[in-house]
């Protein structure tokens, strides 16, 4: 199973998303634009209160897909272990999703400036990373309920599962697992690419040292949940 791993946590967001974006919605607009307007709006407009739901909807598919092929093969408990869960290890790891990407971000920015790379922004385009109080919930549904459980089920869960069954080294799978995982993050510069890749190999490393998916689910969780309340916070702010 390890190639089919390999796809559906390396390949199938990108496929499915290219399938999604590029290929139909592309061609809904070319047979009848006015009908593609009304349907598609949520994805097109960047303004739209649901922007953030058509990537929710996206990885729950490719989730669903993946976990009915590892069921068939009676593998879905061997992918879907919680690991350790302790009041020390969650505690842990709550404090280490709460500060350490901060810290990391700081100390990448003069090593990327001094090698003249632009670190004065993490996001593309001009965005913040701050969601406007308008797509609060499209974000909450994506990023709080569907992202931390989809995406490490793919990336901590198949990949480093199958691939440490395969005897592959640990450093080797959580720096693998971690690239893939900074690949589907496109709205991001080199500086924001970076982060999330060490991001990845923190939640990759949660994996691997508590023998689950708990910890980096939590992990996850924290970070998304905290952008999710330093926005919410912002919005009531500016009422």
């Amino acid at each position: 199973m390890l190639w089919p791993a390999i796809f559906w946590s390396g390949f199938a967001l990108l496929l499915f998303s290219f399938l999604l974006y590029r290929v139909l919605i592309p061609f809904h607009f070319n047979v009848e634009p006015n009908s593609a307007r009304l349907i598609w709006s949520f994805v097109t407009d960047v303004e739209h209160p649901a922007r953030w739901t058509s990537t929710g909807f996206v990885e729950l598919f490719v989730g669903w897909m993946c976990f009915r092929q590892f069921q068939r093969n009676g593998l879905d408990r061997a992918v879907l272990q919680w690991g350790r869960l302790d009041a020390p290890a969650i505690g842990l790891t709550i404090a280490g999703a709460l500060f350490l990407p901060d810290i990391v971000v700081r100390l990448i920015q003069p090593v990327l400036e001094a090698v003249g790379i632009d670190a004065s922004a993490a996001y593309r385009d001009g965005e913040t990373g701050i969601v406007p109080a308008h797509q609060l919930l499209g974000f909450f549904l994506s990023a709080i309920l569907i992202a931390p459980v989809i995406e490490e089920f793919l990336y901590r869960g198949v990949f480093i599962s199958t691939a440490l069954a395969a005897k592959w080294s640990p450093l080797l799978v959580i720096a693998t697992s971690s690239a893939a995982f900074t690949i589907i993050h496109g709205q991001y510069t080199v500086m924001g690419l970076i982060a999330i890749f060490l991001m990845g190999c923190g939640f990759g490393w949660l994996r691997v040292w508590s023998g689950g998916l708990g910890l980096a689910m939590l992990a996850h969780w924290v970070i998304n949940m905290k952008v999710f309340l330093l926005s919410l916070l912002l919005s009531q702010q500016s009422l």
